[in-house]
């Protein structure tokens, strides 16, 4: 048994993380305490400026320039997008073989080109069956 230093509730030994600097091996908050103090902490702007800088070696201010001229639009279906969100707005393409940075696309767009590997003789492809159709 041990007391969460955060609810000052005691509870078994289960109930915390293992940690090597906590007393009996474990940490000092219990596990809800400490998974409800991660959220309150969490920074998603935060976190999303270093996953640009490291992932594409973007800045913030880079981003909404790109953003703002492509007037804040998808690359290729030119849908009109009012924020830079990644779940409900665009996602910053790039080319996986280089790594380089090619625009902003909405969801699907941005899957179509993953699905078809960014290979450009799938897209003719597909677009000469769709007007086959």
């Amino acid at each position: 048994m041990k007391k969460c230093s955060n609810c000052n509730i005691v509870k078994t030994l289960d109930e915390f993380y293992n940690s090597k600097n906590g007393k009996f091996g474990k940490h000092h908050y219990c596990k809800n305490c400490l998974s409800e103090n991660k959220k309150k902490n969490y920074d998603y702007n935060k976190s999303k400026k270093r996953a640009l800088k490291y992932k594409y070696n973007l800045t913030g201010e880079c981003l909404n320039k790109m953003y703002l001229s492509q007037d804040k639009e998808c690359g290729i279906c030119k849908k009109q997008f009012d924020i830079l969100s990644k779940h409900h707005g665009l996602y910053v393409d790039h080319c996986h073989s280089t790594g380089k940075v090619r625009g902003l696309l909405c969801r699907n767009c941005n899957a179509l080109l993953g699905n078809c590997n960014d290979n450009i003789e799938i897209l003719l492809s597909s677009i000469s069956y769709l007007k086959n159709m």
